[in-house]
């Protein structure tokens, strides 16, 4: 996401507080934040994404509920929770032709918050209109968690990817220094640029996180890797820097990234040899796996088709999880095809074990 970008923001009359004032009082505090470092606001209405919000308790969505646990809920569902028994139990009462109804007004709502969306570069709502206390919840838990979601609960069933950051406390009142939040949202499969404009709209407002007041750390702005052009890409073996195969990367322009490693749910096996290359499988192993020496380069998504068409049976293209936990594109190996093949996971990754052999980059 470039420097200065466009952001939806509710107009009045679809803004709903529960009349909590102070909450309303940061929610324009973090529009005023976003306008400072390079955001322009432009004024939506977003009631198309609150009545797609309303279909999943008040429409025959909530069957769905009920279908997944079908078994369970007939045997015993007077042992739930009231309000379990309440939501659940209604959900009895919808037909076929009900869910079908709901679907076609899930797609109508879909399609006007999509061309909303299409205007700007993400929308920020409050990520919560107010909080309530326990007490005030089971008083009364349907309705208070139903304004609770006003703003969360269309996220998926619209199919879109969203952020939460902290924006402040509340200063005065009944729910004076409680926490306030606001929601970056977008059309799926847009995190990184969400996770850009996140860090940078903290670095700015670096407000102190939870009840102890923590102090706040700047955090690693990643505009570039955000670009919604390129995407991220995991080597593991003969595509690392100095090896064989580096160049089919820098020879569609793809750019290093970062060495790093997975997560410790990793094996790796010698799957071919050639005589001039040796390549490595990297297999998915959560009870007896390690963490392995890899390399994050950033390549263009047009280029990518490309470049997948050069990567060998029984060699593919997944999801890695790296030692952050976060999951990149990369190399991975079908686990059917490393049985009897050298396991060299002990080696820390391909290029220590290409150095035990004599044959470093």
């Amino acid at each position: 996401m470039s420097k200065t970008f466009t952001f939806g923001v509710p107009d009045k009359k679809s803004l709903e507080f529960f009349n909590d004032t102070q909450a309303s009082l940061l929610f324009d505090n973090a529009v005023e934040s976003l306008k400072s470092i390079g955001g322009i606001a432009v004024t939506i209405d977003i009631s198309p994404f609150v009545n797609a919000a309303k279909l999943l308790y008040e429409g025959s969505f909530v069957a769905e509920r009920f279908a997944g646990n079908l078994e369970f809920f007939e045997k015993a569902l007077d042992n739930c929770l009231d309000v379990i028994k309440t939501i659940i139990g209604n959900s009895k009462k919808f037909s076929a032709v009900d869910s079908y109804n709901d679907r076609y007004k899930l797609l109508e709502y879909k399609r006007v918050a999509d061309e909303i969306l299409d205007k700007v570069d993400f929308i920020v709502t409050p990520t919560a209109p107010t909080i309530y206390s326990i007490k005030d919840v089971l008083a009364d838990p349907i309705k208070l968690n139903s304004n609770i979601g006003y703003y969360t609960n269309f996220m998926n069933l619209l199919d879109f990817s969203a952020i939460a950051v902290p924006a402040g406390f509340r200063q005065t009142g009944e729910k004076k220094d409680l926490p306030f939040g606001v929601t970056f949202f977008t059309k799926a499969f847009k995190d990184d640029a969400l996770l850009d404009i996140a860090a940078r709209y903290s670095n700015y407002t670096r407000y102190p996180l939870g009840s102890m007041l923590l102090p706040f750390n700047v955090v690693e702005e990643s505009s570039k890797l955000s670009d919604s052009t390129e995407c991220q890409l995991c080597v593991c073996g003969a595509h690392l820097k100095g090896f064989a195969l580096n160049s089919q990367l820098s020879d569609l322009g793809g750019r290093f990234v970062k060495s790093t490693r997975t997560s410790k749910n990793y094996r790796m096996y010698i799957v071919s040899d050639d005589g001039k290359v040796i390549k490595p499988g990297l297999v998915r192993n959560s009870d007896n796996g390690e963490s392995l020496e890899v390399e994050v380069y950033s390549i263009s998504k047009d280029k990518l088709g490309y470049f997948m068409q050069l990567i060998p049976y029984p060699l593919g293209i997944g999801r890695v999880e790296l030692e952050s936990s976060d999951y990149v594109l990369g190399f991975i190996c079908e686990g059917e095809a490393v049985k009897g093949k050298m396991d060299i996971t002990s080696y820390g990754g391909y290029r220590a074990y290409m150095q035990s052999i004599g044959k470093s980059s």
